[in-house]
């Protein structure tokens, strides 16, 4: 009996890389890094992350005083910097207020400082998005030599002026 099967034609490709061991250690650990970034973000910081974090929560944790401590906020005139720095300086915390307005610095360091009876609250005028303000107000701090135990950063958008 003769077979009626035909054989089909195949291809067989082989691919010799060399990679210097260097540059294959180097790109595994690039991999394990952002693997590593990512699964500790989603671990973290994903409604999931944030429920298993809230179950440790304690509420006096937000009264406790912190006296002594020197917090920088920026945009501390308006919105969530404002509301950081008045919940700072309700705690007894030295709160240095980074403001790009001085008129409107002024006016939300007189309403925390009179809100919270919290006189070690301090303007500080700079436009984050100046280096040339920034340089100034870096060294206005190391001319105070005071540790910076706290800093809150809001956000803020970079103008092209």
């Amino acid at each position: 009996m003769q077979s009626t099967a035909t054989t089909k034609p195949t291809i067989a490709l082989r691919i010799h890389l060399r990679i210097p061991l260097e540059s294959l250690a180097m790109f595994l650990l690039k991999a394990w890094r952002q693997t590593a970034f990512g699964v500790y973000g989603y671990l973290n910081f994903t409604k999931s992350g944030f429920l298993e974090h809230s179950k440790n929560f304690n509420p006096e944790d937000m009264t406790r005083r912190i006296d002594g401590k020197n917090c920088i906020v920026t945009g501390a005139n308006a919105g969530i910097g404002y509301a950081a720095a008045h919940g700072l300086a309700s705690r007894g915390a030295t709160v240095y207020m980074v403001c790009r307005n001085k008129e409107r610095g002024e006016a939300a360091l007189s309403k925390i400082q009179t809100s919270t009876g919290n006189q070690n609250v301090h303007l500080e005028v700079c436009d984050l998005s100046s280096v040339n303000d920034v340089k100034s107000l870096s060294s206005r701090f190391r001319a105070k030599d005071v540790p910076v135990h706290v800093l809150v950063t809001t956000k803020f958008e970079i103008s092209n002026n």
